[in-house]
């Protein structure tokens, strides 16, 4: 009889299965045990991109549509140690020629990009035709360029699959910042040469004689500010450009006489093609030409107790407000009038449950400080706006005037806010000019005239006399004041004659009259 033990043995299958679960097992172990820490690595690496283009103490996502804007990845809300937003960090990725090129775009609340960085650790363009795309001066093209209102970038010379996947990035997210955050749409961006806005342009009423103008654009590493005189022509007298933020050596250099001098004689709006950029700084330089072309006469200087009033664009129409400063130029009153506004929306603006939270607080003010009424954010922001750009108004009464100077004509007075009005009378047509004297930046005292006829100028004569002296001096203006005299035997002042043709009428012109020039004739 057979005494054999029987073995019995697991089916292949089995075993096969076994394998695959300890394998799926150890798999399943192995991700669990790795995917914090390549959860933190890549958020770690996405927070370095956001320190480079948007630095804060804190990054919140804000949600967003991802079917309307599927080629954006994430928005994050920028915060400063207390809390308050500060900016926003966009960031946008599209397949180029090697694989997905990401972008991510620093902006201001307003949607206004301050910095972009281009790639991140899967970018793989070409070296030395896509890969160009990572250096900073084709990142710097799109600073100053708005969510919402688009703009242009020069496309990398040979790599057109890197370009177009950096234009898909710009379009996708301005749309989505614009949609999520401003309430807007988003800006069309394209491909072509970034040129001086011509959006924005000074009121041509405003370009008159002797005007002072200030105007402000983004620039490199901020706000560009510029100061603009003009002439007696309404051309560019002076201009003086504060870049405080601007990079040392480069966009700072637009602040200095060697630059702004070239603008002096030339006509608002100034072309960029009418000037020489600063080397290396190509975004100072136009953002001046910007503030240049959209600046407008100084405001005014804002007292303890004014009222101010202005106006922005809503959501149906134009939405207005008068605002009542107290003592300590705070906001002590608010009235919004937003009559096209939609019922139930944009017209709670005008109520005081909206209103009413401004008080206390001071200009500018920010959207971050209020509550924006639910479902009307447009109508919110042009409230802000409209106060933000509000100017004193004459209050009815408010002002006293001193008379300094009068004549039959009209008179010349000082406002009890230091400024000085020229009134003319009722029935007088013509001309008035007046004169100015300054103690220590204050106006003292102002006398006013009418022009005096021009001084009737002698025929030439044949040939001049062989004793005849001239002398040419700048006057007021730095105008030139011509002065020709011939003198007696004995060396003293026998005619004088003055060419003051360049001079105010009524006043510096008076310098060429006999009344003037007779005392002179027997001095020294």
């Amino acid at each position: 009889m057979e005494n054999k033990a029987t073995k019995k043995r697991l089916p292949p299958y089995v075993i096969l299965g076994i394998i695959s679960l300890i394998a799926a097992l150890i798999l399943a172990l192995t991700n669990a045990i790795t995917a914090g820490p390549i959860a933190e690595h890549k958020m770690a690496a996405l927070q370095e991109t956001f320190s480079a283009v948007m630095p804060a103490a804190s990054y919140e996502e804000v949600s967003f549509s991802s079917s309307s804007h599927s080629n954006v990845s994430s928005i994050y809300a920028a915060k400063d140690e207390s809390g308050n937003i500060i900016g926003y960090c966009v960031t946008a990725s599209q397949q180029g020629y090697a694989g997905p090129v990401a972008v991510t775009f620093g902006m201001d609340p307003s949607g206004t990009v301050v910095a972009t960085k281009v790639g991140d650790t899967d970018f793989q363009e070409t070296t030395g035709i896509g890969a160009r795309a990572l250096n900073p001066e084709f990142a710097e093209q799109f600073t100053g360029l708005n969510a919402a209102e688009g703009g242009a970038f020069e496309a990398i010379s040979g790599a057109t699959f890197t370009s177009k996947a950096i234009l898909g990035d710009a379009n996708g997210a301005f749309g989505a910042m614009a949609d999520a955050v401003l309430g807007k749409a988003g800006g069309e961006v394209i491909f072509g040469k970034r040129e001086a806005s011509a959006a924005k342009t000074s009121d041509p009423s405003a370009l008159v004689a002797g005007a002072a103008l200030k105007g402000e654009a983004q620039g490199f590493g901020g706000t560009v500010t510029v100061n603009v005189t003009l002439d007696d022509n309404a051309n560019i007298g002076s201009l003086t450009v504060d870049a405080p933020n601007e990079t040392e050596g480069l966009g700072k250099l637009a602040q200095e006489s060697a630059f702004t001098d070239q603008f002096v004689g030339k006509t608002i709006p100034v072309a960029l093609e009418d000037i020489s950029a600063v080397s290396g700084a190509t975004i100072t330089t136009t953002a001046v030409v910007e503030a240049i072309n959209s600046a407008s006469p100084a405001a005014a200087e804002i007292l303890p107790g004014a009222t101010l009033e202005g106006e922005a664009q809503g959501f149906g129409g134009k939405v207005s407000v008068k605002v009542k400063l107290d003592d300590n130029l705070q906001i002590e009153s608010l009235k919004v009038n937003a009559p096209d506004e939609t019922e139930g929306l944009g017209k709670l603006t005008m109520e005081s449950t909206f209103t009413d939270q401004f008080t206390g607080k001071t200009l500018p003010v920010s959207m971050e400080e209020i509550d924006a009424v639910a479902s009307a954010t447009i109508t919110s922001t042009a409230v802000v706006e409209a106060i933000n750009s509000a100017v004193p108004v004459e209050a009815e009464g408010a002002l006293s005037v001193e008379e300094l100077s009068s004549i039959a004509e009209g008179s010349v007075g000082l406002q009890s806010n230091g400024l000085a009005v020229i009134n003319a009378d009722s029935s007088y047509s013509g001309t008035l000019v007046g004169e100015f004297v300054y103690d220590n930046g204050k106006l003292v005292n102002a006398s006013i005239a009418t022009p005096a006829p021009a001084a009737v100028q002698e025929e030439p004569v044949s040939a001049e006399p062989a004793n005849l002296l001239t002398a040419t001096k700048p006057g007021f203006d730095n105008l030139d004041v011509v002065v020709s005299l011939t003198k007696a035997a004995d060396g003293t002042v026998e005619t004088l004659m003055v060419d003051a043709s360049t001079q105010t009428p009524g006043l510096g012109q008076r310098c060429a009259e006999e009344a003037f020039t007779s005392q002179f004739v027997g001095k020294s």
